[in-house]
C-alpha cells in the first residue's frame, strides 16, 4: 500500500552549469533541500511572489553538499547558500529545477511556470 507522507522539506539533486571567462562550461550536481509546499501554499506563492531571489529565499532551505570557494576552499553550509543566493545564473537555476521537480515534465505549460 501507498501512504502519503507528510513531509516539511526535501532535497533534489540540481545540475548546475557555470560557463568560464573563456567560455568553457563546467557543471556539477549538486544536492539542495528545498521546502515542500501544498498546493494552496504554492498557488499564494506565486500569486505574490515577482523576483527569482525571493523565491530563491523562500523554496530553498539549504545546500547539503560541500562546496568549494574561488580558491577550492570549503565553504560552510551558510556561505555556500549566501554565494549561490548572490550568484544569478546558479540561483535561477535551482529556482527553475524546484519548478521542474514539483511540477514534471508539464512544467513550462503551467500557469505557475516561470519560464513562461
Amino acid at each position: 500500500m501507498f501512504q502519503i507522507k507528510k513531509v516539511e522539506a526535501f532535497t533534489h539533486p540540481c545540475l548546475l552549469r557555470q560557463i568560464g571567462e573563456d567560455g568553457s562550461v563546467s557543471e556539477a550536481t549538486l544536492r539542495v533541500r528545498f521546502k515542500h509546499f501544498s498546493r494552496e501554499q504554492l498557488d499564494a506563492l506565486v500569486a505574490e511572489a515577482n523576483e527569482d531571489d525571493l523565491l530563491f529565499d523562500l523554496v530553498v532551505l539549504g545546500i547539503v553538499d560541500t562546496v568549494a570557494d574561488a580558491d577550492g576552499n570549503a565553504m560552510s553550509p551558510e556561505a555556500a547558500l549566501a554565494a549561490i543566493r548572490s550568484n544569478l545564473p546558479l540561483s535561477n537555476q535551482i529556482v527553475a529545477q524546484f519548478w521542474e521537480c514539483i511540477s514534471g515534465a508539464a512544467a513550462k505549460n503551467a500557469k505557475r511556470s516561470r519560464g513562461r
